[in-house]
């Protein structure tokens, strides 16, 4: 069990940034509010360092969705399926998830 306080390195950072910005590129646009809500409450849950479970299942929708897309571009298409095995790891783990935002 994890201690309060205590934080698990999730994500490394290129797997955030794929994450956060397809995200922020594909799912926050208007088009469909609810997909919209739904993705920014994700979003700022990442943003804020702390992700829930149904935040990982979210996550796990969309880099799905998001491989095919990605099939003519080989080091994007393996950021996201690299994104997408973490994500599932995390869900069979069933650890709490949080993080904190490395800076340079």
């Amino acid at each position: 069990m994890i201690g309060e306080g205590a934080c698990v390195f999730v994500y490394d950072l290129e797997e955030l940034s794929v994450i956060e910005g397809l995200i922020g590129e594909y799912l926050l646009r208007p088009g469909s509010p609810e997909i919209a809500n739904r993705y920014f409450s994700v979003y700022q849950n990442l943003q804020n360092g702390h992700v829930l479970e149904s935040d990982l299942h979210d996550i796990q929708m969309a880099l799905e969705l998001f491989i095919p897309m990605y099939s003519g571009q080989p080091e994007m298409r393996a950021a996201i399926v690299n994104a997408l095995v973490k994500t599932r790891a995390l869900l069979q783990n069933k650890t709490p998830v949080s993080y904190t935002h490395l800076t340079l």
